[in-house]
């Protein structure tokens, strides 16, 4: 399921985690007059960047989780991570084993964050994140193949970040314009799409993806993006408490993003396997193979935290337990060993 990185090349990453997140920090204070400031939100403490704009009032950009990291970066009087500092990191990093992403997703990526879409409280989620997670746990996986799905996720009731100001950004705009051109697959809501596919490349697509409303729909606009989004049951649980993963390619380009944590991504996966209709068993079995091979490390690394993420999906209300209960279940007779072999890490 995954080969474990050398602690030289974790090391590695760690430094490039660090640099990169020192050059955003770096580039905010320098476009935005303002200030770090820090909130509790959820029992988790939070990192933004207070900034008032003229004629907008008082904006909040999210930096991140808490951290000693964190914490040092933002009480440095020098950020001295520069853009040519990175380059040289990721190509270290990529010599002792790292995954890189293809070029087209990274562009795509750092234009949709110059855009504003990660410091507003957007997540990459989906086979993009699962990617990013080797870099994060320091892992290589195994037979899993690349997407040109990108795959990202919003709330509107704050559940992830609590950004408390509407950032209004044009991602429609945003993609509109970028080098590939991308235009709506679908139509929705105010005529824009929850779905956007290159011109020149019908293959690339960027999906939106939301948590249900009380009035219920698949599909409803994101005025503060300017989207429409696909609603999905039980997105929420992707979309709280994210963390930061860097997403570079070979040719040393980045992007700090926010991701899902790890383990919830691993419930989360067995929770919508069992939501797959028939014509989708192609996506089925990359949810258990994501769910697979990230239950492998943990079962070999860090057991108590799938534990805990997995208590506290069954703890959501019955059609949670019942969702979770099936694909867990599924889950033992497609990969028995992997099962065993967190059980027996769990119970130890």
């Amino acid at each position: 399921m995954f080969d474990n990185l050398p602690l030289a090349a974790q090391t590695a990453y760690a430094q490039l985690l660090e640099a990169v997140t020192s050059r955003e920090l770096r580039r905010t204070a320098a476009l935005l007059a303002g200030a770090f400031s820090r909130k509790t939100i959820g029992g988790r403490v939070y990192w933004y960047y207070t900034y008032r704009l003229p004629d907008a009032g008082v904006r909040q950009a999210f930096v991140g989780p808490d951290s000693e990291r964190m914490q040092a970066l933002i009480q440095a009087a020098n950020l001295e991570a520069s853009a040519e500092t990175v380059p040289p990191l990721i190509r270290a990093y990529l010599a002792m084993g790292g995954s890189a992403a293809p070029p087209q997703q990274v562009s795509l990526l750092r234009h949709l964050a110059d855009a504003g879409f990660f410091r507003a409280g957007g997540v990459l989620v989906g086979t993009h994140a699962f990617l990013a997670y080797a870099n994060v746990l320091g892992a290589r996986w195994g037979g899993h193949d690349q997407t040109t799905d990108v795959d990202l996720g919003w709330s509107d009731r704050n559940i992830s970040i609590a950004v408390p100001a509407s950032p209004k950004i044009d991602l429609h705009d945003a993609l509109s314009t970028f080098e590939s051109g991308f235009v709506p697959t679908s139509i929705m809501g105010k005529g824009i799409g929850a779905a956007y596919h290159a011109s020149k490349d019908p293959d690339f697509r960027v999906d939106f993806l939301t948590t249900l409303s009380r009035a219920g729909g698949r599909a409803r606009s994101i005025d503060a993006l300017n989207v429409t989004a696909q609603a999905l049951p039980f997105m929420e649980f992707s979309l709280e408490a994210p963390i930061q993963a860097v997403i570079f390619d070979r040719r040393g380009r980045s992007v700090l993003a926010s991701v899902p944590p790890p383990a919830r991504h691993a419930v989360h996966k067995l929770i919508v396997a069992e939501q797959r209709g028939v014509a989708h068993r192609g996506k089925l079995a990359k949810d258990l193979a994501q769910a697979a091979a990230l239950i492998s490390w943990f079962a070999a690394h860090d057991p108590g935290a799938l534990v805990n993420a997995r208590t506290e999906a069954l703890a959501r209300g019955p059609s949670w337990r019942m969702s979770l209960k099936a694909g867990w279940a599924r889950l033992q007779r497609e990969y028995p060993a992997v099962v065993g072999a967190f059980e027996r890490a769990a119970s130890g």
